[in-house]
């Protein structure tokens, strides 16, 4: 099965949501802005999987404080789209410089 977040539903007790990071400075983060808001969790280190991953156990009824903690780490540790600053720049000035045009054309036209 395909997961495409770090979260999904316990499979043993349905009121529980467990997280998991691969890398320890990511849950390590994770586990910092949990106890900044007093969620409680249970961590756990999983050593039978190949990358060791890191568990979080969080109750169902803290899921948006503990959804909130993961969208600040995953923020943190975002990769940019376009990793060079000046061609970031240089594609937003080509896109509204285009869309400029467009509006005085269309303007201009009528």
């Amino acid at each position: 099965m395909i997961r495409f977040t770090n979260y999904y539903d316990h499979a043993g007790d349905n009121r529980y949501m467990v997280f998991q990071y691969h890398e320890p400075e990511h849950a390590d983060y994770f586990e910092q802005l949990l106890q900044d808001r007093s969620v409680p969790f249970e961590r756990f280190l999983d050593t039978e999987s190949p990358t060791h991953r890191i568990l979080f156990g969080i109750k169902k009824t803290f899921s948006s404080d503990a959804m909130y903690c993961n969208n600040m780490c995953h923020a943190r540790y975002r990769k940019h789209f376009i990793p060079i600053k000046w061609l970031r720049y240089a594609m937003l000035i080509i896109v509204f410089g285009t869309l400029a045009l467009a509006l005085w054309g269309f303007f201009k036209s009528n």
